[in-house]
């Protein structure tokens, strides 16, 4: 507790002494050393980018020893590449999944003993014996429960009875904050009945091994041994056996102070947050946040696999990434400009109403973010409407308007909480990060949120992948085709609808061998 009054102390001297203390100014460079969740681009090469961009280095471990499709990564070599590069670092940010278990996917499906599992927890308090003076970031999870699942990313059994164990455990977690119906009573009986034993035994074996290591990670923060540790829900509901045990750690969560823990809906972006608060730590920044929502359910939304309302998530991924959320965009640093469905319902990308139509609250929306960027205000577009890919009406609108090139940074792929991470985060450095490199940042995820989740993604699978046979979780055979017909697919549409980014040499690949997600590389 002495630490946190002094650091407490220490910032109320310099809100009294330093008016611009919030002002965001170029950073200066720092190194971190960096333990990924995966090798997934977004969880990878893309924070990895985005950090150089803005002058820093990060030092990675070699890709061999990180999961990928198919692979678990090695945690034991994981270790040892942490312990033999810390030194080199100014602060870290670690992935416990992967120092743990090896990464995300395999955190759903290792076969690893509770003893390897604790030895490998209490690795995080030998590191910070032997690196006294190196802050450590840490990010966990907490076991996923979605509604579905193929492609090997959970449990087999879970692609057959996924959905049925999902309602199973949002019964039990509404049973203990709310009762039962009758009906719902009968529901469970079913259920039960209905799902082999011996699986669900598997799969709550196995969240209990969740459960422990993320309450022992809990117990090392409350000793402040990370400068900074997060948990995230994966892919969550309001109601499920992840919101579940999200509650059962409360006695633990609630005792953390804001200033050192966070646990919310988030995952793949975790990476990129702690990257950027450990950057606005280092250099003394906390960067003034104002955000404002298209007409609508706006904050009071709870998006698809959130089990946050979006203006919950918001205000934790400002203050994850360092910064302070303000009512006054005069003197923000940042705005963040928040795209939402307008009756709060958020749906897939690829549902045919994703049509590029202009909506009468997009409009108001892009005037208000006009009228900002007029004012030369640093403007970061966070587009969350749609699950998996870009609101179309909206991009249509912004770049018809001539915003695109004006924006600090622009996210929209994947989960609502996937993407506020990236717009605040890269919005954040932006302060940094020179005009061409931002724009190659923002080209990136206009050719993956926009170009091919939201669109060029259909157009393949449609044209390419169901002719042939192929699988959207294993593109087998097909898989040189499919890319370069997405390379194809996204440099057309990348002419069509952004030409002033004019794009040179890119070529679009499929790393985790399904349609999922897609890599942008640009030829050197």
């Amino acid at each position: 507790m002495r630490i946190l009054w002094k650091e407490l102390r220490l910032w109320a001297l310099a809100l009294v002494l330093l008016p611009s203390f919030f002002t965001a100014a170029p950073a200066a460079a720092a190194t971190f050393l960096f333990v990924p969740i995966d090798d997934r681009p977004v969880c990878l090469q893309y924070t990895v980018e985005t950090l150089q961009a803005a002058g820093h280095e990060v030092l990675t471990p070699p890709v061999e020893i990180l999961s990928t499709r198919g692979r678990p990564g090695d945690a034991d070599k994981l270790w040892e590449w942490v312990f033999a590069h810390g030194r080199e670092a100014d602060a870290v940010v670690l992935s416990a999944d992967s120092l743990i278990y090896g990464g995300l996917v395999p955190s759903r499906t290792h076969e690893i003993a509770e003893d390897v599992l604790s030895r490998r927890v209490a690795k995080f308090a030998e590191f910070k014996a032997a690196n006294p003076n190196v802050p450590i970031y840490s990010f966990s999870t907490i076991m996923r429960t979605p509604k579905f699942s193929a492609g090997g990313t959970d449990a087999p059994y879970y692609e057959k009875y996924g959905y049925q164990i999902y309602r199973l455990t949002a019964l039990w977690d509404m049973q203990e904050v709310n009762g039962l119906t009758k009906a719902e009573q009968q529901e469970v009986q079913q259920l039960t009945a209905a799902i082999p034993q011996a699986d669900l035994k598997d799969w709550m074996d196995r969240r209990g091994k969740n459960y422990r290591a993320n309450t022992k990670m809990l117990e090392m923060a409350g000793q402040e041994l990370f400068r900074y540790f997060m948990i995230g829900r994966d892919d969550s509901w309001p109601y499920c056996q992840s919101h579940k045990e999200a509650r059962d750690m409360a006695p633990l969560t609630s005792k953390l102070p804001k200033s050192r823990f966070a646990i919310f809906a988030s995952a793949d972006e975790a990476g990129m947050l702690l990257l950027t608060k450990a950057v606005n730590d280092l250099t003394f920044q906390i960067p003034r946040v104002y955000t404002f929502y298209s007409p609508g359910t706006g904050p009071r939304t709870v998006p698809a696999y959130q089990g946050n309302t979006m203006g919950e998530l918001m205000d934790a991924n400002i203050r994850v990434a360092g910064g302070y959320k303000t009512s006054s965009p005069e003197r923000a640093d940042l705005i963040v400009a928040v795209g939402m469905p307008f009756n709060g319902v958020t749906l897939e990308a690829a549902v045919p109403e994703n049509t590029d139509t202009l909506r009468p609250e997009v409009k108001v929306f892009v005037d208000e973010m006009a009228g900002y960027l007029d004012k030369g205000k640093r403007l970061a577009l966070d587009d969350a409407a749609f699950s998996n890919g870009a609101d179309n009406a909206l991009m249509a609108e912004v770049t018809k308007r001539k915003l695109l090139p004006k924006l600090a940074a622009y996210a929209g792929w994947n989960t609502a909480g996937n993407s506020t991470g990236y717009a605040v985060s890269q919005g954040m450095l932006s302060a940094s990060t020179s005009l061409p490199a931002r724009e190659r940042l923002i080209s990136v995820r206009l050719l993956d949120d926009w170009a091919y989740q939201a669109n060029v993604r259909q157009t393949v699978k449609r044209d390419v992948v169901q002719p042939g046979g192929a699988s959207s979780v294993d593109l087998g055979s097909l898989r040189l085709q499919i890319e370069a017909a997405t390379t194809a697919g996204l440099k057309a549409f990348a002419a069509q609808h952004f030409p002033e980014y004019n794009i040179q040499g890119l070529r679009a690949t499929h790393p985790w061998n399904r349609m999922f997600e897609v890599e942008i590389d640009f030829e050197k």
